[in-house]
C-alpha cells in the first residue's frame, strides 16, 4: 500500500513533536500477528485463502488492540473493507477497466489486481477506486486503504489512550 508509509512517517513526526515517541507503541498486544498477517500477504497474496489469513491475524490484531489505541479501530475497519474487496475479486483486489491503459501498465507487474470491466456494486465501493497520481505513477487505491492510513497515523501520532478516572 502506497499510503502506509507516508501516514507512517507523518505520524511519527507528530509524535516527535508532541513528546510522546515509540515508547506506547512497544505495549501494543498481538505483535505477531500483524508480522504474521504482512508474511503471508507478500509470500502468497493474490491467493483467496492466503488473503483471508492475513486478514483474520490483522483483524485480531486490531481487535486486541482497539480498547487502547485509538487508531485501532480504524485499522481494523479497513482491513475488514479490504477483505470485502478481495473477496469480492476472488482473492485479488478489483479495479475498474475504465482506469485506463496507464493503471494498468503501473499494477500488472503486483499481480494482486484484476481489472474488471463491470465491477459490481460491492467491487464499486470497496475496490481500488481513487486514483492518485505521484509524479509519473498512477496508484489505485481502496476506502480500507484510505482508513488503514488513517488508522496507523492516528495509532503512531497518539499512541496508547490514556482514561482518567476521578475518585
Amino acid at each position: 500500500m502506497v499510503v502506509t508509509l507516508p501516514a507512517l512517517l507523518a505520524g511519527l513526526a507528530v509524535a516527535r513533536i508532541r513528546g510522546t515517541g515509540l515508547k506506547d507503541l512497544g505495549q501494543m498486544r498481538g505483535l505477531l500477528l500483524l508480522v504474521a498477517g504482512v508474511l503471508v500477504e507478500a509470500v502468497a497474496g493474490g491467493h483467496l485463502a492466503a488473503n483471508v489469513a492475513a486478514t483474520v491475524a490483522f483483524l485480531a490484531f486490531a481487535g486486541m488492540n482497539t480498547p487502547a489505541f485509538p487508531g485501532a479501530g480504524a485499522l481494523g475497519l479497513g482491513f475488514a473493507c479490504n477483505a470485502v474487496g478481495l473477496i469480492s475479486g476472488a482473492g485479488r483486489m478489483p479495479v475498474a477497466a475504465s482506469f485506463g491503459p496507464a493503471g494498468r501498465s503501473v499494477l500488472r507487474p503486483a499481480a494482486r489486481h484484476v481489472f474488471v470491466a463491470h465491477p459490481t456494486p460491492l467491487q464499486r465501493v470497496f475496490g481500488d477506486v481513487f486514483v492518485l497520481r505521484f509524479v509519473h505513477v498512477f496508484v489505485a487505491l481502496s476506502a480500507g486503504d484510505m482508513l488503514i492510513a488513517a488508522g496507523i497515523f492516528v495509532t503512531v501520532a497518539c499512541g496508547k489512550s490514556v482514561v482518567q478516572t476521578r475518585v
